[in-house]
């Protein structure tokens, strides 16, 4: 789903806000290069960023753990060479609740990119609002899904936490796989 960023910086300065609590983790995927040094420099700024790990080609990128799933990847069209949506694929498949943001090239990569399913695909050269933009969106999106997930979980543990209730017949009872009680 691609979405379209406008210019109401009240909405992105209350996201902003809102978002200071949320601690998050970004991936880099570039070559070394002075895009990727700014990327950087502008996650590190950011607050709510606590990890931000960098990798120079997919490969590398690709091996790194699923223990780390980054909230945010941010791919660089020079990585991509002409296959951009075999690429973008590659990293949803890696990493499927992750933003993804693509860096193009040219309007064929960008157009290439929404058609693989980025979140955001850039023309490079974009001003440093835009990204700015781009970037607190995709973020407060991610953390109201978290909320939502993380809500989720809770019900499902309190639910558990019934269901392994001991029955009243006197026997003891386990929590089975499912979240049922089996009795013994």
């Amino acid at each position: 789903m691609m979405t379209t960023f406008g210019g109401d910086f009240g909405e992105e300065e209350r996201n902003w806000q809102a978002m200071k609590t949320f601690q998050t983790s970004v991936l880099i995927i570039a070559r070394p290069c002075p895009l990727r040094d700014g990327l950087q420099a502008l996650m590190i700024a950011m607050p709510q960023i606590e990890i931000v790990n960098k990798a120079d080609d997919i490969r590398s990128a690709m091996q790194m753990s699923l223990e780390h799933q980054p909230t945010l990847v941010l791919l660089d069209a020079d990585l991509a060479g002409g296959e951009t949506w075999l690429t973008v694929r590659q990293v949803r498949g890696r990493w499927p609740q992750s933003r993804c943001v693509f860096l193009a090239n040219d309007v064929q990569q960008q157009q290439a990119a929404e058609t693989a399913g980025t979140d955001a695909a850039l023309l490079k050269g974009f001003p440093a609002a835009r990204l700015f933009a781009v970037l607190v969106s995709l973020l407060s999106r991610a953390q109201e899904e978290e909320k939502v997930n993380s809500g989720i979980a809770t019900r499902r543990r309190r639910q558990v936490r019934v269901n392994a209730a001991p029955a009243r017949s006197g026997l003891s009872s386990e929590i089975a796989p499912q979240g049922g009680v089996i009795g013994r």
